[in-house]
């Protein structure tokens, strides 16, 4: 049995990540090239090689799955923007995570693109500690921003307890700032939004947060719907926001997917 995997596809220029809909028909259809849908840069096609399935495909029905799962959601989200859209300013959200796990720090990235992808205004230090930035000055932005997105694993609650080096840890200087949030009015409180995405709540974040969790990111198969839950928060529409009611079939139907696994 052969197969074909289609990849991701991000704008060189903008990080837009095109549409899986759009790109597959595009390589099907033999082209070698496709216009960034954000800012129009052109972009170049890669060239795909089928190869032999697993004995086992357990794998790629999961990655069909997950991959379902994004043409859904960019559906969804072309349905937020078209509600937003009048809005006169984008939500802006500061991403506090750990470093030093190269698997965690791509998937963090990931993260912060699909934010960005679907407006959210992203503070996300790989972008914006640039030479000539301080550091000092990017974690002071955490209090203009709206929110804060906390991915949480037991080595984000290692760092904040200073148990892995002398000198401190940039988590612990950005939870000095999002502690005082936590400390302040209840609108406040929920500005901070504690994300999962390894270990247990006890021991993936600092013991004075909140015990609950904006979203459970621990499991790949149902990561566009938390996603799309997380744009809900930033972007403040009711759950049962009518607007977007034709979005939930698609969401909890990944969600009992997920719970059947």
């Amino acid at each position: 049995m052969k197969v074909t995997k289609y990849p991701a596809l991000d704008c060189p220029r903008c990080c837009y990540r095109q549409q899986r809909a759009e790109v597959t028909k595009r390589i099907r259809d033999g082209s070698d090239s496709l216009f960034c849908h954000e800012c129009g840069q052109k972009i170049l096609l890669p060239k795909l090689r089928d190869t032999a399935a697993p004995a086992d495909t357990t794998e790629i029905d999961r990655e069909t799955k997950v991959a379902d799962n994004r043409t859904d959601y960019e559906t969804a989200v072309a349905r937020l923007k078209s509600i937003v859209h009048d809005r006169e300013k984008a939500p802006s959200c500061f991403i506090s995570y750990a470093w030093g796990n190269v698997n965690h720090e791509q998937w963090v990235l990931t993260l912060a693109t699909d934010l960005r992808n679907a407006g959210v205004d992203v503070l996300f230090d790989k972008w914006k500690l640039l030479p000539g930035y301080s550091l000092l000055r990017f974690v002071g932005e955490i209090k203009e921003s709206d929110f804060i997105a906390v991915i949480g694993t037991p080595l984000y609650k290692q760092k904040y307890d200073n148990s892995s080096t002398d000198k401190g840890t940039i988590v612990a200087a950005e939870m000095d700032v999002i502690g005082a949030r936590l400390m302040g009015t209840e609108g406040q409180k929920c500005t901070v939004l504690p994300l999962l995405r390894e270990g247990e709540v006890h021991n993936s974040f600092p013991p004075f947060f909140p015990s609950r969790v904006c979203e459970d990111f621990r499991r790949d198969e149902v990561y566009f719907s938390k996603l799309f839950d997380l744009l809900r928060a930033l972007y403040r529409i009711s759950p049962d926001d009518p607007a977007l009611s034709d979005v939930d079939e698609w969401r909890r139907a990944a969600d009992l997917l997920a719970r059947a696994r």
